[in-house]
């Protein structure tokens, strides 16, 4: 079953849920929509040329749900340069068009462990390990069933 966050995060309940992701899983994603690349910054496509030696076959990954037609998942080594440039990030709302790819996500064992929908300001956990369930309970971060059962 999949869990919504329903509040917006903290700066602690983010580095907290940040720092969980970077240290036990093994690849991120991203998200591309169909948009004219006129609109783009430069920060975006610069994401995309310094990482693309860390880009996997997303076709190997069970990825989130797509929700919209054009969108494009790509897949990527978590290693200490991308790391340090998600690190760089203010929150999990930063990654957002123009300025960059949207919809960070985090997987473990090539399995999405936590993914978000950023213009929805939606961020949801695939599944509550014991981990994750201790983390939400130390940080106070509030959730809720996202599936019907």
């Amino acid at each position: 079953m999949r869990y919504l966050i329903i509040d917006e995060l903290n700066s602690l309940q983010y580095k907290t849920l940040l720092d969980y992701f970077l240290n036990n899983c093994q690849h991120f994603s991203v998200c591309s929509f169909k948009i004219h690349k006129k609109d783009l910054k430069e920060s975006y496509e610069n994401f995309f040329e310094n990482y693309s030696y860390c880009k996997c076959d997303p076709y190997e990954f069970l990825l989130p749900q797509h929700y919209e037609r054009g969108q494009k998942f790509y897949v990527y080594e978590l290693n200490k340069y991308t790391k340090k440039f998600i690190c760089n990030m203010k929150d999990f709302s930063s990654w957002r068009l123009p300025n960059y790819p949207e919809d960070l996500s985090f997987y473990k064992d090539k399995k999405v462990i936590f993914s978000t929908i950023t213009h929805e300001n939606m961020m949801i956990f695939n599944d509550l390990t014991k981990e994750i369930t201790e983390i939400i309970s130390k940080c106070k971060i509030n959730i809720r069933p996202l599936d019907l059962v």
